[in-house]
């Protein structure tokens, strides 16, 4: 039950909070949930959203009601006061990014952005919008925030990572041909060599390096012969090689 002290302060709240405590009050037991806004004599605005609260209130208890509209008051209170204290100016936001660090992989990073003004969460795209520019490619991108809302002027950028990714790809073999699979989107064009041929058969052995296609001389004997089969590093991938063995019986 809500104590004698805050039950007065509920009641004479009169200034631009104490609309929004009748209005948080009534919504919550009306249990329509939903959001207020607030107008300061500058005409900006700031919606405050109170839904969870309100699906967490005992609607059968009025006092119950009554209680959390005065916290959603209070919280709104000092929402707006330290906006209002910041300039509303989102050059003074902190940006923490989920990740800064990001290897490539032929799709565009797009880290999760938390803004803060004067310790306060902002809410992405009702206050704020982000846009990313080179997060593609490795290389430095950036998180851009700009408003969303006349509440807000300003920008704001944080930036990260993308370093190489690793280069992967699948091999099939037959005496004819050595086939790749599922190279990974970005990396180098495989190419293939004879590293070794065992029981000097060697001469007697040729790889078309774009290809993978095996020729073999008719009278060579028995012998392993090892390919390698490389794709080579470029801006965005890590080289990798994989070496094939093949059984000439």
């Amino acid at each position: 039950m809500m104590n004698k002290r805050r039950k007065s302060a509920l009641i004479k709240r009169v200034t631009y909070a104490g609309m929004a405590v009748i209005v948080s009050a009534v919504m919550l037991l009306s249990g329509s949930g939903g959001s207020f806004t607030y107008a300061d004599d500058q005409d900006a605005s700031y919606e405050f959203d109170h839904a969870k609260t309100a699906a967490a209130v005992d609607k059968s208890d009025p006092y119950a009601v009554y209680d959390a509209a005065y916290d959603l008051a209070r919280a709104y209170d000092k929402t707006v006061a330290v906006l209002k204290a910041s300039g509303i100016n989102l050059s003074k936001a902190k940006l923490t990014l989920s990740k800064t660090k990001y290897a490539y992989t032929g799709k565009k990073r797009t880290p999760a952005v938390k803004v803060k003004v004067g310790g306060v969460t902002l809410v992405r795209n009702r206050d704020y919008k982000v846009a990313y520019s080179k997060n593609l490619n490795v290389g430095t991108a950036s998180a851009r925030i700009t408003p969303a809302s006349a509440s807000f002027a300003g920008s704001k950028t944080a930036h990260f990572t993308i370093v190489k990714g690793k280069t992967s790809f699948k091999v099939k073999v037959s005496k004819k041909r050595i086939k790749v699979t599922n190279l990974s989107k970005g990396s180098s064009k495989v190419r293939f060599s004879i590293k070794k041929v065992t029981n000097g058969q060697k001469s007697k052995v040729k790889i078309n390096s774009k290809t993978g296609k095996l020729t073999l001389k008719k009278k060579i004997k028995k012998c392993t012969i090892y390919v390698k089969v490389t794709s080579k590093a470029n801006k965005n991938r890590r080289a990798r090689t994989k070496t094939i063995k093949i059984v000439v019986k």
